[in-house]
């Protein structure tokens, strides 16, 4: 480590001071923007978009490959 940072950061240590605790929320929403569960009530929050579990994902992956594939063999054939 640089002796620039080892110095800061037992500077930092020296301090004692106890880190600060913050107390954030998330938001679930769908890919359609549909809240999933409740709206936290605290003043900030995180806005994520949840997909479904690992096997709905890649029922969801495995349907879309299909269908692009399915149009390239459309399109091949239309010229």
């Amino acid at each position: 480590m640089a002796r620039f940072l080892m110095g800061r950061l037992a500077k930092l240590e020296q301090r004692g001071k106890r880190p600060s605790i913050t107390h954030n929320s998330v938001a679930r929403f769908t890919p359609e923007g549909q809240l999933v569960g409740l709206m936290p009530k605290a003043k900030h929050i995180m806005c994520v978009t949840d997909f479904g579990t690992d096997d709905q994902w890649s029922e969801q992956l495995e349907a879309q490959q299909a269908r692009l594939i399915q149009s390239a063999h459309i399109e091949g054939t239309a010229q």
